[in-house]
């Protein structure tokens, strides 16, 4: 299981944010379920989000709404890091 992936961005033109769409490949490589917070990151930023499985997306790909976009300061084609979240009391456990 992979730590960490680096993915291109796509652009959801939905503006509320808080989501991303990965293929389920992606999502099982990182050990992910729909639904789980994932940390996306850019080279400015990073942001929680909650990871959904989108058979549309390719591999490689993740899929942000245009809010997330703007917070990352990124654009379509970049790329940012997925990584998946790990609360406070799993990290002290």
């Amino acid at each position: 299981m992979a730590k960490e992936k680096v993915l291109t961005v796509g652009v959801s033109h939905v503006k509320v944010g808080g989501r991303a769409r990965i293929s389920s490949s992606t999502l099982n490589d990182l050990g992910l379920e729909e639904g789980d917070l994932a940390i996306v990151s850019s080279e400015s930023k990073d942001i929680l989000v909650s990871t959904f499985c989108d058979k549309f997306v390719d591999d490689g790909g993740i899929v942000l709404r245009e809010q997330d976009i703007k917070k990352l300061n990124v654009s379509k084609g970049d790329k940012v890091t997925l990584r998946k979240h790990e609360s406070m009391l799993t990290k002290l456990l």
